[in-house]
């Protein structure tokens, strides 16, 4: 697994997470952190969410070389809607891509130390069993006709990449759009990689990596900020008809 050269990353399994009553998150998140974390009631996202908030501060404390104190993310606008990671260190915004993901069982936070470069990763454990690749429905809610035509072969292997890679490249190039997963459409090339398109743009100089990671595929994916081709498609507007329904399958899945 090869990484950018400007990208840190830190990974933490569930044996090594403190419990909150234990270690009240208090001790070291801010006012405004506190606040994000107030709108979780589920103990076990609350869970994820501190270990994914203590693995990025930890990561950037070493990256900067300042005290986890003094680290600070949000991702909630003062609107309270979810945008990417802002990361402050005392009171200077830093203009880096961070991005988290977790599962029941791990979190991993990727730091890009520059801004020129926009991450997204994501922990994938495997697709649910109940949808591939019996459930047509499935396929063809998150995945483009192209796609579906490449996941005939290994259908499990391959969805769970393309489930993964879907994540990473939203969270690498939204900007505050809503969550369509043919929107994303991942074409793989002879040599093993993947071009991909975002909203009908093809991506420029796009890369991604996966990797086996305590028992998830890790999925990483980059893009140079303010990257989008203008080479335009229409293949994305189907999106733009998806049922109400749909939507909130598309919610549950994500």
């Amino acid at each position: 697994m090869m990484l950018p050269h400007e990208c840190r990353m830190k990974y933490s399994g569930s044996a090594e997470w403190l419990d909150e009553r234990v270690e009240s998150p208090r001790n070291w998140l801010r006012t405004p952190e506190l606040a994000e974390l107030g709108r979780l009631a589920d103990p076990r996202r609350r869970q994820q969410w501190i270990e994914g908030r203590r693995a990025s501060k930890q990561l950037i404390a070493e990256t900067c070389g300042c005290a986890v104190a003094d680290v600070q993310i949000l991702t909630r606008d003062e609107r309270q809607l979810s945008v990417r990671p802002c990361v402050y260190v005392g009171s200077k915004q830093l203009h880096w891509s961070l991005s988290i993901s977790h599962s029941d069982t791990g979190v991993l936070a990727i730091l890009a130390a520059t801004d020129t470069l926009s991450i997204g990763v994501d922990l994938v454990r495997t697709v649910p069993s109940n949808q591939v690749p019996s459930n047509q429905g499935f396929l063809e809610l998150w995945f483009t006709a192209r796609e579906r035509d490449w996941l005939e072969q290994d259908t499990r292997d391959r969805t769970t990449l393309l489930w993964g890679l879907k994540e990473a490249v939203y969270k690498a190039c939204n900007t505050g759009e809503s969550w369509m997963p043919q929107a994303i459409e991942l074409l793989p090339q002879t040599d093993g990689t993947f071009q991909c398109l975002y909203r009908g743009e093809l991506l420029r100089d796009f890369c991604s990596h996966a990797w086996d990671l305590d028992g998830h595929l890790a999925v990483f994916a980059s893009v140079p900020r303010a990257a989008h081709s203008v080479e335009s498609s229409t293949s994305w507007t189907v999106c733009n008809s998806t049922s109400a329904s749909n939507q909130e399958a598309i919610a549950l899945c994500s």
